[in-house]
């Protein structure tokens, strides 16, 4: 019942990353749309980062090989500061224009 689970959690994470790609290249050139892409890549990262963390912690893999699924979590901070900065610039903007 995992392999099910853990193929739909690649193919997610696959569609995400081409939905990355899209928002790296219309950032790079400054389109407007570029932002929301952004933030909807991001959420769905963070959405998929969270289900895992949620369905492994039960195997008992994080205590038994702590290094590997906490360095894990520590490379996915960079993720969630940028998705701290889109979600102010998306509440912010609004009112300063």
């Amino acid at each position: 019942s995992a392999i099910p689970f853990l193929l739909a959690m690649g193919f997610t994470d696959a569609i995400l990353i081409i939905i990355s790609e899209i928002f790296v290249l219309g950032f790079f050139k400054q389109k407007a749309w570029a932002m929301k892409i952004g933030l909807v890549a991001l959420s769905g990262s963070m959405a998929t980062a969270l289900v895992f963390a949620l369905a492994t912690i039960p195997s008992g893999a994080w205590w038994l090989h702590p290094i590997a699924y906490g360095g894990m979590g520590v490379l996915f901070i960079p993720y969630v500061i940028l998705f701290i900065q889109i979600l102010k610039q998306k509440i912010i903007q609004p009112t300063e224009g």
